[in-house]
């Protein structure tokens, strides 16, 4: 197999199990280090891991999809919780 056979041969083998939710994923991921406060980096933490929950759904693994709903569950309590109320009392037990 020649170099330019074996760049085409990559789609090929992928295309089967890329799909828009992977992308979007994928999208979120990148954008979540970009978010300028804690809550927005939950909160697209959050939204990527529901678009990889869709993904491994679509892909039929639920353990990958049962994974990722526990992260969109932490992600949401964790930014419920990013009020300076709640980090002055961690701050006290973890001082």
């Amino acid at each position: 197999m020649t170099l330019p056979e074996s760049w085409l041969a990559l789609p090929r083998a992928a295309s089967g199990t890329l799909d828009l939710f992977g992308l979007l994923g994928l999208l979120c991921g990148l954008a979540t280090g970009l978010m300028p406060t804690r809550r927005l980096i939950l909160l697209s933490s959050a939204l990527c891991s529901v678009c990889f929950s869709l993904h491994f759904w679509r892909l039929g693994s639920t353990t990958g999809m049962a994974m990722n709903l526990i992260g969109v569950t932490q992600s949401l309590l964790a930014a419920r919780s990013a009020t300076r109320a709640f980090s002055a009392r961690v701050s006290m037990v973890f001082s």
